[in-house]
Parts: C-alpha cells; structure tokens; sequence
C-alpha cells in the first residue's frame, strides 16, 4: 500500500520506484488518495490485476533505459515484495518506443543531511556540466563544467552540510539533452 509520502517518507511527497529492467506488481497494490509516485523501469512495467489508483492520487509509469538502478529511493524489499507472476496485461516495453535518452542523473542518500552522491551515466562521450540549483533557479553550485566524460558511470561527492533545509534540483546539461534530479536536505 502506498501512502502519502509527505506523512512517512518526505516533505516533497514524491517517491520514485525505478528498476533496471522490471517492475512488476503483486496482489493488491494500492495507491492512496493525496500521493504521488512515478515507477520507471528500463524494459518493462507490469500492472497486474489488483493495482488501483484512487482519484486525488497521482501515479505515472516510464519507461527510460537504465544503466542504473536508485540504490537509496527504495528498499529491495520493497521491489521484491511488488515483483511477481508474469502476464502481458498492461505490459510496455521498449521494443515499440523511440527511446533517444542519451544521460540520466540521480542522488542518494535521499533525502540526505550532510552529503549525497550524484550518479549520472551517459550513453556515448560527450562534454557535460553538473549544477545545483534552488527552488528559486538561483544557482548554489557548479560540480562540473564542461568536462569531457567517456560513455559510462560517474559519481560525485556532493557536500549539503551547509545548504538550508529543503529542495534542491540537480542539472546535468549534455551537448544535446538536459536531466534533473531533486535533492532533499533534511
């Protein structure tokens, strides 16, 4: 069952379930009126018979191919618990969509209190920057600027210890795409 995340998890009230290749439900999943979560997997999505939004909820499902997997936004528990039976209801693959992400960027621990690790991977070279930004658009930080990157995985120590409490957007620009990811400090 999934809450409100504002009540259990964090103030943005926004989870995100990703997995590499599949997520895939169980039983009775529930989503509760006033919260919001995204799944996003890299093959495939499986809503089996069970799964119910309730109205004043907000749930979307994306498929985006992963190089990674978000190590801290949820419990592999979590994921085992929702994994399951297969069955080709509601299943989306990425056979029939036009996928051109070339990057993407996430942080854990998050939320975080005294630092986060922002991980961004990129499916070809390419020349990056990485910036953070408050909820204001007024930049707090450059972590990188136009650093020439091979294909691959990279992580970034990042230090929150002297940014106030609140939300954080992380920036990774590349030559032909730029990704977000939030930053909660506690």
């Amino acid at each position: 069952m999934f809450y409100s995340a504002q009540a259990y998890y964090q103030p943005e009230n926004i989870v995100t379930v990703q997995a590499g290749n599949t997520i895939e439900t169980l039983d009775n999943v529930i989503i509760y009126y006033g919260s919001e979560y995204k799944f996003t997997a890299g093959q495939q999505i499986i809503l089996n018979p069970g799964f119910h939004t309730q109205a004043g909820s907000n749930f979307t499902a994306t498929i985006e191919p992963c190089d990674l997997i978000a190590k801290s936004m949820i419990d592999e528990t979590i994921v085992d618990s929702l994994v399951g039976k297969k069955t080709d209801l509601f299943k989306l693959n990425t056979e029939s969509l036009d996928l051109n992400v070339q990057a993407s960027v996430f942080s854990y621990p998050n939320p975080s209190k005294n630092y986060t690790v922002i991980e961004y991977s990129l499916s070809k070279q390419d020349v990056i920057s990485i910036e953070i930004y408050n909820m204001n658009g007024v930049l707090i930080t450059t972590l990188a600027k136009n650093k020439y990157c091979e294909k691959g995985i990279y992580k970034i120590d990042f230090d929150t210890s002297n940014l106030t409490t609140g939300q954080y957007n992380c920036v990774l620009k590349t030559s032909s795409e730029v990704r977000t990811c939030k930053i909660t400090k506690m």
